[in-house]
């Protein structure tokens, strides 16, 4: 049975019990703060820490505030990175860039506190430590490894001479990171050629704790974007990925779509691909969020689209403008359950993440103005409020639905399971918000907002 569940807001909060909804109460948001200045901060990754607390990655624009820690940016944009603990104290924050856009886009944990982090370089050179990396030419992607401290261990560039960048990024139960991005006609990565000329190529690496490439994979199409990626407990991994054209996946496998088409595929621990499946139809969307329950194996996808697009045996169409979706397939691929939503504007859903000890997955991103979902209509706070959904392992019951913000634009990209039962979401605001009891302000311009709730599978 396939349920799709939301609820009619009117205010900031409000929760309605339906068949198997979790009823919530504003109560379950346990802290939140803002970081920011007077420019516009975002942050877009985040994943768990030990002991409940989280790491977050983004940007900043000039002087910025992140908890007790004031950071100043060398130019438009700086990448930001920080770890916080359970009860959202910021322990340190850290930033790096030049004159030009530096950002963050994902995070995820090592195996001795520290973490991994990936994003893209527009300034001509950026240190993370002691190590220096140059631009090839316009973006260039990184990955680097910070230690529990807050020091960066190494940092590497990989690219070419157009735009590049580090999407997504997992650390395997082995302790190698695998690392998710987009390589503009020909660029490297940890010292291979990826590529051809007049194409794009999604980039899938794994490095080893130290940072030797240990191999890479790349799908190429006119089109394609390698966006979030995922690793699960037996080393099989999943990339959130959409393109347009002819993509030839590997040297047997190819698919075409006239327009942008959402992608899910799958590799093995040894880089060789497995599959990949397409929500085909007129779907002009995009897969952003990735994340596999360590129990099932099943994998949950999240994204937007605009038109027609089929999950299996569920055929949806657009209400308007981007509705979001998410779809949980098996192992096998298979569709196991989806489910989309969306008005007459843009709605995403951005991040995706498992809870702990098989509890399902959580997915974060934003709905502007009124949205429809199986019939009943939710209206915003403002002109975009953040939410938090919550799903069973195979996708067939919706949890919870939670719905945040305040009388501007609130902007959920990053969400990260903790292990003490908490979810943390994260992104950027403006003016003023509201988290459960918590109001925060903005500066000036965009600032950076990080929440903690309790999920249904702590209760």
């Amino acid at each position: 049975m396939k349920i799709s569940i939301f609820s009619y807001l009117a205010l900031a909060f409000a929760f309605v019990t339906a068949g198997n909804l979790f009823s919530q109460d504003a109560g379950s948001f346990q802290w939140s703060f803002r970081a920011g200045g007077e420019g516009n901060d975002k942050i877009r990754g985040a994943c768990a820490a030990a002991n409940g607390g989280v790491f977050v990655t983004g940007e900043i624009t000039g002087e910025t505030d992140f908890g007790p820690h004031m950071l100043k940016s060398a130019g438009s944009l700086d990448f930001v990175l920080a770890k916080i603990d359970q009860a959202g104290e910021v322990i340190w924050a850290v930033r790096t860039g030049g004159a030009e856009i530096d950002r963050g886009y994902a995070v995820s944990p090592d195996e001795d506190g520290g973490c991994f982090v990936t994003g893209h370089f527009q300034s001509e050179t950026i240190r993370f430590g002691d190590v220096k990396l140059t631009n090839s030419g316009d973006y260039d992607g990184f990955i680097a490894r910070f230690n529990e401290s807050g020091k960066c261990l190494w940092a590497q560039r990989f690219g070419g001479e157009n735009y590049d960048f580090g999407h997504g990024i997992s650390t395997g139960s082995d302790g190698n990171v695998v690392v998710s991005g987009t390589i503009a006609n020909l660029g490297d990565i940890g010292g291979k050629v990826i590529g051809r000329e007049k194409s794009r190529s999604a980039v899938v690496a794994k490095f080893s704790p130290d940072g030797e490439m240990i191999w890479s994979a790349a799908a190429t199409g006119p089109g394609i974007s390698g966006h979030n990626v995922t690793v699960g407990s037996d080393g099989l991994i999943y990339l959130a990925a959409f393109g347009r054209g002819k993509i030839d996946w590997s040297d047997t496998v190819s698919t075409t779509s006239k327009i942008q088409d959402i992608g899910l595929a799958k590799y093995n621990a040894n880089g060789e691909f497995q599959w990949v499946k397409q929500a085909g139809g007129e779907s002009n969307g995009a897969s952003t969020g990735v994340s596999v329950d360590e129990k099932t194996g099943n994998i949950c996808l999240s994204g937007m689209f605009k038109g027609t697009a089929r999950f299996g045996d569920s055929e949806f169409t657009s209400h308007g403008g981007n509705d979001f979706f998410v779809a949980v397939y098996s192992s096998d691929g298979d569709v196991l359950n989806a489910h989309h939503g969306g008005g007459l504007e843009t709605d995403y859903a951005l991040g995706s993440a498992a809870l702990p000890n098989g509890g399902g997955f959580v997915i974060t991103g934003e709905i502007t103005k009124a949205a429809n979902f199986n019939g009943k209509k939710f209206t915003t706070t403002g002109e975009r409020d953040a939410y938090i959904l919550e799903l069973s392992p195979d996708g067939s019951v919706v949890k919870s639905f939670i719905l945040a913000g305040g009388k501007d634009h609130d902007l959920s990209y990053a969400i990260a399971a903790t292990s003490d039962g908490g979810v943390v979401i994260s992104g950027a605001f403006r003016n003023e918000t509201q988290f459960g009891a918590t109001s925060l302000t903005a500066k000036k311009g965009n600032d950076i907002f990080v929440s903690k709730y309790q999920s249904s599978a702590a209760k």
